[in-house]
């Protein structure tokens, strides 16, 4: 995919899009270089939190230094740290002491709050809770 062409969004490469409006070009490579632009403008809408995914291994590997396990994707698009907050807890639970990153041996509960211009909330669901263990 995208292997002989690249799409510009307002003329910038972006792998993800923020919510608003863009035209749209065109860039080719290697043998279909040039650039065709869209006259056509193309609105992006926000998602809402329910199309966001968080995922984390149930177990991660001890090795001494600050582990971040957690990645947030909106289908295969893996999200900019910029859209999400990760808040640690030790222990099993939210109400376990809050800490930056995972360091020792353990339990711990990832607290994932989205945030940024892609996306809306709804008030069902505002954040995404993991639990995993460092062994």
């Amino acid at each position: 995919m995208n292997t002989d062409y690249t799409i510009l969004y307002n003329g910038r490469e972006r792998e993800i899009i923020p919510a608003g409006t863009y035209t749209i070009s065109i860039r080719g490579k290697g043998n279909y270089a040039g650039t065709a632009a869209l006259t056509q403008l193309y609105t992006v809408k926000q998602n809402t939190i329910a199309k966001v995914a968080a995922s984390c291994p149930r177990t991660v590997k001890y090795t001494g230094k600050a582990q971040n396990p957690v990645t947030v994707k909106i289908g295969k698009n893996v999200l900019p740290e910029s859209d999400y907050t990760v808040v640690y807890h030790i222990g099993s639970s939210k109400s376990g002491k809050e800490i930056r990153y995972p360091l020792a041996k353990g339990k711990y509960t990832a607290v994932i709050t989205v945030k940024g211009n892609n996306l809306t909330t709804t008030s069902k669901k505002t954040e995404i809770v993991k639990r995993f263990t460092v062994k």
